[in-house]
C-alpha cells in the first residue's frame, strides 16, 4: 500500500500503541512490535479511518493494488494483525458482518513537530506479488501426504477429462497436470491436511500452519496445548483433535472447538498416530498397545461433551515404529516393511480381508481406493505394489524411478497420483502425465 508526501509523516496514537509511519513501525510503550508487511498495511488502513465498516473489498484494493488475491490473504493478514495487537475475537478491531472490519474510534493523530519520534527502522522486505489462481486446481500436497523438511508445496491446475463410454486405446494428454505456484513450506511442516477457505493447513510438531493458497501472506504457526494431537486430515473446515481423552472438532480458521465425545483411557494412553476418514466418520487412534476404532458423531449431532465413544475395534498388536496406516471410509491398511506383510480390515468392524506378503523394507505411504478395493504401497524402492482387496495377495508393480514419498487415488477414473524423489506423476492403467521436476 502506498502512502503519499504529505501523509507518511503522520503520527497515530491508540490505548498502549503508537503508529508511525515515517518509520514504518508499531510501537507499544516504546517498544517496536513485529508486524507483517501486509498486517501493516491493513493497520495502517484502519487507523486512518476509525470508528468506519471498512468493506473487505476496499481493504483488499488499498492493500493489494493491482493485484488479484483471495479474501483468504485478507483474513490472515487481519488474523496475524489482532495477534500482534493482543485481540481476542474482538479487541480494537471489530468484525462488520457481511461487511469487513471497523477499528475503535479511539485513535488520535499526533503533531510531529511537538513529538519525540521513536528511531527509525529498516522496514520489513515486501513479499512477491502473487498472480491469480485458477478456481480448477489440484492440490498436489493435499493429496500426497508427507512432506520434506523445506519443501515447496506445489500447486496444479488440474484438467479433469470426460469418462469415456470405453476404454481409451491411448492415454490421456500430458497436460493432466501442470504447475500453476509453488509456496514456501515452514521449515517444521510434517503433513498436509487440506485446504479450507483458500488457505493451505500444515501440521507440525505441537502446532499448525495456515498459509493462504495466493502466497500473498506468510504461514502462521498456531500452537497446540500440551498433550493434543492433530488428525492427518480436515473434516471440511475443521481439525480433529484429541486432547486427553476428549475428543474435537476445531475450526481451522477460528479455532472453536466442539466436542465429539471421550474415549477410554486405555485408548487415549500413548497414542502416537490420530488418522480420520474423510467424512469424518471414523476415527483412528493407534499406540503400542492397539488400534482402536470409534465412530464419531456427524452434524448437526455435535457438541456431546458428556457423550462416552465405545470403540467398534481393537486391532492388536499395536502400531510399530515405521509402520504404515492408512484409513479410507471403508477400509483400514497396515505395512510395517522388513518382510511384514501387508494387512487391510474393514473399518467399521476390524474384520480382516486382506493379508499379502511384502518383501520391501521401507514402506513409506498407503492410498487407499473404495471404489475397487485397491490399495498402493510405496517407499523406499523403486515400484508401486498395487494390492486388490477383491483379487488377494499377488500385487500389480508400476515401475517408477526413485523413492515415492506420497500417494493420493484421485477419484476421476480413478487416477493414482505419486510424489517423490523421481518427481511427480498420475498414474490409470499406464502413466498419463508426469512432473520431472516436481517432488517433494
Amino acid at each position: 500500500m502506498s502512502s503519499n508526501p504529505s501523509q507518511i509523516n503522520e503520527l497515530y496514537e491508540f490505548g498502549p500503541f503508537r503508529l508511525d509511519l515515517l518509520a514504518h513501525l508499531l510501537f507499544r510503550e516504546g517498544v517496536p512490535v513485529p508486524l507483517a508487511p501486509k498486517s501493516y498495511d491493513v493497520l495502517v488502513y484502519l487507523v486512518k479511518n476509525p470508528g468506519r465498516a471498512i468493506s473487505r473489498e476496499d481493504l483488499l484494493t488499498a492493500v493489494w493494488p493491482d493485484t488479484v488475491v483471495s479474501d483468504a490473504s485478507l483474513t490472515q493478514a487481519v488474523f496475524l494483525l489482532r495477534k500482534a495487537l493482543g485481540d481476542g475475537d474482538e479487541g480494537w478491531i471489530e468484525t462488520v458482518p457481511k461487511v469487513g472490519y471497523r477499528f475503535k474510534d479511539a485513535v488520535r493523530q499526533i503533531d510531529r513537530a511537538v513529538e519525540t519520534a521513536p528511531p527509525a527502522a529498516e522496514a520489513p522486505p515486501e513479499p512477491v506479488a502473487p498472480i491469480g489462481l485458477s478456481r480448477r486446481r489440484l492440490l498436489a500436497g493435499s493429496a500426497l501426504g508427507l512432506l520434506g523438511v523445506g519443501a515447496a508445496a506445489v500447486i496444479f491446475r488440474s484438467r479433469r477429462p470426460a469418462v469415456p463410454q470405453s476404454r481409451p486405446t491411448t492415454p490421456p494428454p500430458s497436460s493432466l497436470l501442470r504447475v500453476e505456484r509453488e509456496l514456501r513450506v515452514p521449515p517444521d511442516a510434517e503433513r498436509i491436511l487440506g485446504t479450507t477457505e483458500g488457505t493451505l493447513v500444515f501440521s507440525a510438531p505441537g502446532a499448525y500452519y495456515l498459509q493462504p493458497l495466493d502466497g500473498a501472506v506468510p504461514a502462521s504457526r498456531l500452537p497446540l496445548t500440551a498433550g493434543e494431537r492433530v488428525a492427518d486430515r480436515l473434516v471440511e473446515d475443521d481439525l480433529v483433535v484429541v486432547s486427553g481423552t476428549s475428543v474435537l472438532r476445531r475450526h481451522a480458521l477460528k479455532q472453536t472447538d466442539r466436542t465429539l465425545g471421550t474415549v477410554p483411557e486405555e485408548a487415549a494412553a500413548n497414542v502416537t498416530r490420530v488418522l480420520v476418514s474423510d467424512s469424518g466418520r471414523h476415527l483412528v487412534l493407534a499406540g503400542p498397545a492397539a488400534v482402536f476404532v470409534f465412530a464419531l458423531p456427524q452434524p448437526p449431532d455435535l457438541d456431546q461433551s458428556g457423550r462416552q465413544l465405545t470403540p467398534s475395534a481393537q486391532l492388536r498388536p499395536g502400531v510399530l515404529p515405521g509402520e504404515v496406516l492408512a484409513v479410507s471410509e471403508l477400509f483400514l491398511a497396515r505395512v510395517a516393511g522388513a518382510g511384514a506383510p501387508l494387512r487391510a480390515f474393514e473399518l467399521a468392524t476390524g474384520k480382516p480381508i486382506l493379508e499379502a506378503p511384502f518383501a520391501e523394507l521401507e514402506p513409506h505411504h498407503i492410498a487407499i481406493d473404495d471404489a475397487t478395493g485397491r490399495i498402493a504401497v510405496s517407499g523406499a524402492f523403486d515400484s508401486i505394489a498395487l494390492f486388490s482387496v477383491e483379487k488377494g495377495a499377488r500385487p500389480e508393480r508400476i515401475p517408477r524411478r526413485g523413492w515415492t514419498h506420497g500417494m493420493a487415488f484421485v477419484p476421476d477414473v480413478p487416477t493414482l497420483v505419486v510424489s517423490g524423489y523421481g518427481g511427480l506423476s498420475a498414474h490409470r492403467d499406464r502413466p498419463v502425465a508426469e512432473l520431472p521436476g516436481v517432488a517433494t
